[in-house]
């Protein structure tokens, strides 16, 4: 009888992300496929509350706030949690290339190596936006952006990618001086006009799918008012261009799926995560493709048939053991 107990999958995310994800059709399909979910309460004594075949767990934006006393507990109670089940349990995607996706600067390095290990007859489609990073006050940052070779207009961004409020903070600059408005350290990235499309990239393993979103307008060349604005906000009007209709974004192809594949395959072996999702705009000036963002386990919104594909995921994970 004990071999007809379905396996047990523990999993822990915040409650934002549970709400939204259709959690109750991935826990219905997962339980009918021999699977339990259940929740850990990284609170609590974890073994306590096992024993578990495998543990999945997004903790971005814990490890971000590591001077907050009580998300610092959290992360020790998983960690030794971890260490005291080595070689017993499945850590489905490790804390430790979790820490890899959340700070803007090391996602900016790591998407330069990617692009490196594209197929020499791909790289030329890729080309990401140049950035440099500000950490100390300057009275003029013109040689830093010169020295990466960071041309205006610019997109203006905390280091740190997520888990804070400040982390959605960003702007559009289009000279230097406004650049001294903005809280170090900073990232200044290369803004690529890009007909007011992104494209959601959701991977789950080798499963690819492109979403289009509508983005933010082309800049223009004489423009220079500093656009600020919140991520997690409704956006400015100032950032939107009203001419720009929806059979205007509609004549922008996707980008080629063998192109997007290889970037998320590049992505994830860099990473050693399987559950990826990054933005990619198509530069209208060039051409080229670019990824703009990288993050971990995204919602998927939009990706066809998502609760049987992550459940076939976590069951390719356990059967890997």
């Amino acid at each position: 009888m004990e071999s007809n107990k379905p396996r047990r999958i523990g999993y822990y995310m915040s409650q934002s992300k549970l709400a939204r994800l259709p959690w109750a059709e991935i826990t219905a399909i997962a339980l009918a496929k021999g699977c339990e979910l259940v929740a850990v309460d990284l609170e609590r004594d974890i073994a306590e509350q096992g024993p578990f075949d495998m543990l999945l767990y997004k903790v971005t934006d814990e490890l971000v706030r590591g001077d907050d006393e009580k998300q610092q507990r959290k992360i020790a109670n998983l960690e030794a949690y971890l260490a005291s089940q080595q070689g017993k349990l499945i850590d489905a995607e490790p804390i430790s290339k979790q820490r890899a996706i959340i700070d803007r600067q090391g996602i900016s390095s790591l998407l330069v190596d990617v692009e490196r290990q594209l197929p020499q007859a791909l790289q030329a489609q890729i080309r990401s936006p140049r950035y440099a990073i500000l950490a100390q006050k300057a009275d003029d940052y013109s040689a830093a952006l010169a020295a990466e070779e960071v041309h205006f207009p610019a997109i203006v961004k905390t280091i740190q990618a997520c888990g804070s409020a400040a982390s959605h903070e960003m702007g559009i600059v289009f000279q230097e001086k406004d650049l001294h408005a903005f809280e170090l350290p900073l990232l200044v990235q290369e803004y690529y006009n890009h007909d007011a499309v992104v494209f959601k990239i959701f991977a789950v393993r080798d499963e690819v799918y492109i979403v289009r979103r509508p983005s933010l307008r082309n800049m223009g060349d004489d423009e220079t008012t500093c656009i600020t604005f919140n991520s997690q906000e409704p956006l400015p009007s100032t950032l939107f261009d009203k001419s720009f209709d929806v059979q205007d974004r509609a004549r922008l192809a996707d980008p080629p799926l063998d192109t997007v594949k290889h970037v998320a395959g590049a992505l994830s072996a860099t990473l050693g995560l399987s559950l990826l999702g990054f933005d990619m705009v198509t530069n209208t000036k060039t051409g080229q493709h670019a990824v703009i963002d990288v993050n971990y386990f995204p919602g998927y919104s939009g990706t066809p048939n998502f609760p049987e594909l992550f459940v076939n995921f976590l069951l390719q994970r356990l059967n890997e053991a």
